[in-house]
């Protein structure tokens, strides 16, 4: 027979002594002769012999001397050591004899064995064909109550327990050899289990504490002696929640007056951290506090989301201010950073006469953008021709026109309202003479 390790495993019947005999090439060459029948009997040549998952050998053989035992008899031979000698059935009355036997294994010593004792009735020999089953070793067998151990989320510099249960539904004392993992964000706690009772359990406490935020996956690798699972892999995850952290879309802002329209613009707060940022206040420090609107006043933002935030300019058409710039303080318990500054700049445009005639025709990115519901498109017209300024969706349709007219040259800015349209990207194109260009624009509400 030959082995999982491609070694061959001899049985003969050595006459002389009247023996059995068992060699192997394991070493590289063949071994010594080792008889492995007891001393006495007269065995019959092998029936056979058979060998299971894990390399065990089993030898079944008949002896017809009553004086050493006449029937029947198994061995096996595990992990290089022969087993002591198992009558498998004694051919007593009214059984004079033994006919033949054979052997199947499988697993980790599991055996089938068939055998036939012979008896003379009336002068006829009759022979009765039996089988006897079993497994010989005793094994543990490991059972996990988990088969993911997930630690849910836990903040940066937090702390989950795990608590892992081991059961041993086998025979015989289960070994855990090792436990092992790789990321530092995973522990175990040191009274872990290494023996376990047949019938029992242990349980091995992990702990999760993550020193960075993010998915944190990793896999233990428990080694035991159970024949059939020596080695178990367990996914591990866990969730490290990083603190709440403020980012603000732009660094400044700029509203400029007109009088024909209160001028907004507008910027996003988003939460970049996993708890809930919670924007406590927004405050002008000085110079605009009188004529500023602001909304919302305040907002509550969980883990990834964010919140666009509008500032209009509340100034009396009557009035014709100078330039000025001011600060937005955008307040917040965002642990590092629970202030946020924006520059924050108003103006009065100037004329087309003090701005003076442009060099060359362009359409200037819309402003804000993205926008709610209104923004401004600015142009240059270089010479006196007929201008066209339409509004498109992406599919091409036309919209609005907001310019259809002959302009002369200057610096022009017009409004856009989209109150009727819905959130979406947008097309502004400009046609004056032979000059013609697009841009786009995003409208968020």
């Amino acid at each position: 027979m030959v082995d999982s390790k491609d070694k061959i495993h001899i049985i003969f019947r050595n006459e002389s002594l009247r023996a059995l005999q068992y060699i192997n090439n394991v070493s590289g060459a063949f071994s010594a002769p080792v008889s492995f029948t007891p001393a006495g009997q007269l065995p019959a040549g092998y029936a056979n012999f058979a060998k299971d998952d894990n390399d065990n050998f089993f030898f079944v053989w008949q002896s017809s001397q009553a004086a050493s035992g006449k029937g029947f008899f198994l061995k096996y031979l595990k992990d290089g050591v022969f087993s002591d000698t198992m009558n498998v059935f004694y051919a007593g009355s009214p059984y004079v004899t033994r006919n033949t036997s054979v052997v199947a294994a499988r697993g980790n010593g599991e055996i089938a064995i068939t055998f036939s004792p012979a008896a003379v009735i009336n002068s006829v020999v009759l022979c009765d064909i039996l089988l006897k089953r079993g497994k010989l070793f005793k094994e543990p067998n490991i059972v996990m109550d988990d088969s993911v151990m997930d630690f849910g989320s836990v903040p940066v510099f937090g702390m989950s327990q795990f608590d892992l249960v081991i059961r041993n539904t086998g025979d015989s004392t289960l070994r855990l050899k090792s436990y092992n993992w790789n990321t530092i964000d995973y522990s175990i706690v040191l009274n872990y289990p290494q023996n376990i009772a047949p019938g029992d359990s242990g349980i091995a406490v992990f702990v999760f504490m993550p020193l960075t935020g993010g998915l944190k996956l990793d896999t233990l690798v428990l080694k035991s002696n159970d024949p059939q699972d020596s080695v178990l892999r367990i996914p591990m995850r866990g969730r490290a929640l990083t603190p709440q952290q403020i980012a603000v879309s732009k660094d400044s802002l700029n509203l400029e007056y007109t009088t024909s329209f209160h001028w907004r613009d507008t910027f996003y707060v988003k939460n970049v951290g996993d708890d809930t940022l919670t924007v406590d206040s927004l405050t002008i420090t000085g110079n605009l506090e009188f004529f500023s609107y602001i909304e919302p006043i305040n907002a509550t933002i969980p883990g990834g989301d964010s919140v666009m935030f509008y500032v209009e300019l509340l100034i009396p058409v009557t009035m014709s201010p100078p330039i000025f710039t001011d600060t937005l303080r955008i307040w917040s318990n965002d642990p590092v950073h629970p202030k946020v500054e924006l520059i924050v700049r108003w103006e009065e445009p100037q004329s087309v006469e003090d701005e003076g005639i442009p060099l060359e025709f362009g359409l200037e990115q819309n402003y804000p953008n993205p926008f709610n519901p209104e923004t401004k498109i600015k142009f240059s017209i270089k010479s006196e021709e007929f201008v066209k300024l339409d509004i498109y969706n992406t599919t091409g349709e036309l919209l609005k026109t907001l310019v259809n007219t002959t302009m002369l040259p200057g610096k022009y800015s017009v409004s856009f309202d989209a109150s009727s349209l819905p959130s979406g990207v947008y097309l502004y194109r400009i046609k004056a003479g032979s000059f013609t260009q697009t841009r786009k624009m995003l409208l968020l509400k």
